[in-house]
């Protein structure tokens, strides 16, 4: 300290100094080197500059300093808002739940977010408060609906029954979309374990914050079914409040997968493929499966492999062996459990933009009803309006069920039960498909080999058609007494039609006949307003027309395929007992008879196996010897069979002396 100006400009001696003095008491005195500064140890010093600038330092950084501190103090001022807000709204939740009279079950809740969501779903909530115990929730005042607005626009027409959820807008923060999440997330989670709802009606939106916070608190209760709508779509859900709680509670549960079937029609598949993408899918996904034979043309190819479907998942099967429409019907689908369904579609086939509207109204009110036991013999939906009758023995004959329904007592516009399978457009039941399939693969087997089943629809023309699908699938039909729903609206609109384009089973001279096929498609939604009353009748008291378009019960149907099956299997019908959907009892033989006919079969399959090796040498010689060269263009294995047979029935094959071994 004596040598002041050394200590001053040497750094070393100035910090023996410090050490020195940090020993003794006078370490916490002045330090007088030229400054009036206090000591601070170099540990303090070390804390200083990595916390808070150094009074020296530039005033920007002295700027960045405060704001750090500031936003420090406003972010725990804040916090403590939020906190206390939360609390606040959930004390008033509890008063308005403490002052509902709703039942703690049985109950829909309906979330709305918004003025405009209101008014697209007023007419709905009118409707469903009259039938079940509705509890409305409304986001708050901030997000443009309160309760009081709420009161004024539904108390004139409808009961009401209303929560505030009070959503503050926070426009202050880069975190406004964080916070709304996490406002409808406390608020609402704790409204659904006081109410206890069995379903909840909102409006899904995947940019919506509250709509992201509605679809986070049901996650968490799995007892509620989360019903999420877009927006655009709910115009065409007026037939919601038809369906019972039980009913909406399975609204997620069917699984409806799209199968289109397709060659070489490039144009027809890209105009299916449009009408498709252009769908009201209600929110739903639908996975969507192409499949596309062996002789594929790679116009179609390219086309699959650019096509982009924006509604679900997308799938391309393509054959390696040429199989024919019926394989690739059939193949097309097979269930792997009971809420599974097919919609199979025909590249020459085109939809309404309402085709799924209908086909899901039709099986959430059929098949997850109440009386869903009452619907077990309908095996599908169609899309297609039936014009025309093909199965009368004298050909085809026109079809108009609305004169039908009529001399029957019927309301013209009833959707009706019928046994024909629609191949232009409807959804297939996964129960009956399955059952199809082990029918006709027996079936297959059976005309393939021992020709034991002699099964034949009376008077039905399907008989003939050897490579139809359909034809097996009418046995069924008859033998059980299934039906299918058709639709039935004004001057044939239909929600699909066929456009009976060239192809494999219609040739180019039958293109002309296409007008008798061709259906109006519904471009408006028409379908409440058509139906009876507004809406689908209960499944007992449908229409049902038979194979020929005659009104009949279902009790005649079902007596009428007894009746077959005691003449065309050894098993009895099944009178009073489940339906097990199993074709076996179908197809019931004698097993002498069975044991004797397989053993002709196989002893006839060596007689074949001898006359194939014989005729193959012939062939072969005569091929070696250039005697018929025609027989090296053959390259089809049937034909190649007929040419050979030819030769040994020629003259020169006497010459041949081959042993016959």
């Amino acid at each position: 300290i004596q040598y002041e100006s050394e200590l001053k400009y040497d750094p070393t001696l100035l910090n023996s100094a410090r050490a020195e003095f940090s020993e003794t008491s006078q370490a916490r005195a002045h330090l007088n080197l030229g400054s009036t500064r206090l000591f601070r140890s170099p540990i303090m010093k070390r804390v200083q500059k990595t916390w808070l600038y150094m009074r020296s330092a530039p005033p920007l950084q002295k700027l960045l300093r405060n704001l750090v501190i500031c936003s420090s103090v406003l972010l725990i001022l804040y916090t403590t808002y939020l906190l206390n807000g939360f609390r606040s709204t959930i004390h008033l939740k509890e008063d308005a739940i403490s002052n509902s009279s709703l039942s703690s079950s049985q109950t829909i809740v309906l979330f709305l977010d918004g003025i405009q969501q209101a008014n697209n779903l007023q007419s709905i909530i009118c409707k469903f408060a009259n039938k079940v115990s509705l509890q409305i929730i409304v986001s708050g005042g901030q997000r443009g609906l309160s309760k009081s607005k709420m009161n004024a626009l539904i108390a004139q027409h409808c009961p009401d029954d209303i929560i505030d959820l009070n959503i503050e807008e926070m426009r202050l923060s880069t975190r406004s979309k964080s916070s709304l999440v996490i406002q409808v997330f406390e608020g609402f989670s704790k409204l659904i374990k006081e109410l206890n709802p069995e379903v909840v009606l909102y409006i899904s939106d995947p940019i919506n914050p509250i709509s992201r916070g509605v679809i986070s608190v049901l996650s968490n209760f799995e007892s509620v079914t989360g019903i999420g709508l877009p927006l655009d779509h709910i115009e065409h859900l007026a037939w919601l409040p038809d369906l019972t709680i039980e009913t909406l509670k399975h609204w997620n549960t069917p699984k409806i997968h799209l199968q289109v079937i397709t060659q070489d029609r490039p144009d027809s598949l890209s105009r299916l493929l449009r009408s498709l993408d252009s769908s009201y899918y209600l929110g739903d996904r639908l996975p969507l499966t192409i499949n596309m034979d062996r002789g594929v043309d790679p116009v179609t190819i390219d086309y699959c492999h650019r096509f982009q479907w924006n509604h679900g998942d997308l799938a391309l099967r393509r054959r390696v062996l040429q199989a024919g429409l019926l394989p690739a019907v059939v193949e097309s689908y097979y269930p792997h459990d009971n809420d599974h369904y097919a919609v199979l579609l025909e590249d020459d086939v085109e939809v309404s933009p309402f085709f799924y509207v209908w086909i899901k109204y039709s099986i959430l009110k059929y098949r997850y009803g109440p009386v869903r036991a009452a619907s077990q013999q309908m095996f599908g939906v169609s899309l297609y309006g039936a014009k025309n009758l093909e199965l009368h023995m004298s050909g085809r004959k026109s079809f108009n069920p609305s004169l039908i329904l009529q001399k029957g007592n019927f309301s013209i516009r009833s959707p009706y039960l019928h046994q024909v399978p629609c191949s232009w457009g409807a959804v297939y039941f996964p129960e009956i498909w399955r059952e199809f399939h082990e029918y006709i693969n027996a079936r297959m087997e059976d005309e393939a080999t021992i020709k034991m089943q002699k099964i034949v629809v009376p008077e039905s023309r399907s008989n003939r058609w050897r490579n139809s699908w359909k034809r097996y699938f009418i046995e069924l039909v008859y033998l059980r007494g299934y039906v299918m729903l058709y639709p039935n609206f004004d001057n044939f609109t239909s929600l699909s039609t066929n456009h009976m384009e060239s192809g494999m089973h219609i040739h180019s001279t039958n293109v002309m006949k296409s007008r008798a096929f061709d259906l109006p498609l519904m471009h408006e939604n028409i379908i409440l307003k058509e139906l009876p009353q507004g809406r689908l009748s209960e499944f007992k008291s449908l229409p049902v027309i038979d194979l020929w378009g005659k009104l009949v019960t279902a009790e005649t149907l079902i007596n009428r395929g007894r009746a077959l099956q005691i003449q065309v299997s050894d098993c009895p019908p099944r009178v009073g007992t489940p339906y097990r959907y199993s074709a076996k009892d179908l197809l019931c033989v004698d097993e002498d008879e069975k044991a004797e006919a397989w053993a002709a079969y196989e002893e006839q399959q060596k007689e074949q196996e001898r006359k194939t090796a014989l005729i193959t040498a012939l062939a072969d010689r005569y091929t070696s010897e250039g005697s018929i060269s025609e027989l090296e263009r053959l390259d089809d294995d049937q034909r190649y069979f007929s040419g050979a047979v030819s030769l040994q029935q020629s003259p020169e094959s006497k010459e041949l002396k081959l042993a016959d071994s």
